[in-house]
């Protein structure tokens, strides 16, 4: 889901939790949805590994065999210059901002399983849609329309209203076994 306020976010978590909650079998007596904290979030995309860039583990967007390795703007940084020490902006051939899209595989988010999962099974932490955590105003991953540098697990994303780029995922809290 994208295009939706932080607001909304928190909304359907608290949904979530009281329907689960409310439910005759579950697994769990108790649970909390939930929108991850950062750390929550770091460790949740590096597939508990340490000191990797990406969530497949590496500091590299390709493989070995040249393909991308999530959804994303490969090519934003060749057009990128500096304006001064605090402005950037880019400078794309004939003004065409799409040059980059589509080179990845993808030139809008794509669906869920398009890339290869990180360590704990979990697709698109980095790339596809920029995700909040419960910090208002923070999204971890990048999105389809982010650079490579943005993907980066340790690094993060300020918004101000709800985009296209951005999304949530919902971690689970056993409260009650």
């Amino acid at each position: 889901m994208v295009n939706i306020s932080y607001q909304a976010a928190i909304d359907y978590c608290d949904w979530l939790t009281t329907v689960y909650n409310s439910l005759e079998k579950q697994k769990y007596k108790k649970v909390v949805f939930k929108l991850p904290s950062k750390r929550e979030w770091e460790w949740a995309a590096s597939g508990g590994r340490d000191k990797f860039y990406y969530p497949w583990g590496g500091p590299y967007c390709k493989n070995s065999k040249g393909c991308y390795l999530a959804n994303f703007c490969p090519l934003e940084k060749q057009y990128l210059y500096k304006k001064d020490t605090y402005s950037s902006s880019y400078n794309y051939p004939n003004d065409d901002r799409t040059i980059s899209r589509g080179v990845d595989g993808a030139i809008i988010p794509t669906k869920v399983g398009s890339y290869f999962p990180n360590a704990y099974g979990l697709y698109n932490c980095s790339g596809n849609v920029a995700e909040m955590v419960n910090e208002f105003g923070m999204t971890k991953g990048g999105s389809w329309n982010s650079n490579d540098f943005d993907m980066k697990i340790g690094n993060k994303e300020i918004y101000q209203v709800p985009s296209p780029n951005i999304g949530f995922r919902v971690f689970m809290e056993v409260i009650e076994k």
